[in-house]
């Protein structure tokens, strides 16, 4: 689903200059066409995990590039570890249950 600037802005109530500000420092990262904007479902979540950082747990507008960073690191780990998990199920056996076996005991150290 797409959104306009406009909708955001209802969605997350925040102000125009807000939203730009998060825009120029990088925090979020919409599609540009001309003088507007399109956000995809991910930049509206975005902007929404920005909205609750900053309103609701109080992070200083410092702070939050450092979380936004954490974040999309665990994003990535997440993308890795599901890659990972299907290459496993992808093995032949008995080269599964042997990864299978490592893996269980990493989980127990």
């Amino acid at each position: 689903m797409s959104f306009t600037l406009d909708e955001i802005l209802a969605r997350a109530r925040i102000e125009r200059q807000t939203l730009e500000l998060w825009i120029s420092e990088g925090w979020v990262e919409p599609e540009r066409e001309g003088d507007s904007y399109s956000f995809d479902d991910a930049d509206a979540a975005r902007v929404g995990f920005i909205v609750e950082l900053t309103r609701e747990l109080a992070i200083g507008e410092e702070a939050v590039p450092v979380v936004l960073s954490l974040v999309d690191q665990l994003n990535v780990m997440h993308v890795t570890l599901r890659r990972v998990m299907q290459a496993v199920e992808d093995l032949p056996e008995p080269g599964r249950s042997n990864l299978t076996a490592i893996l269980a005991d990493l989980d127990q150290a």
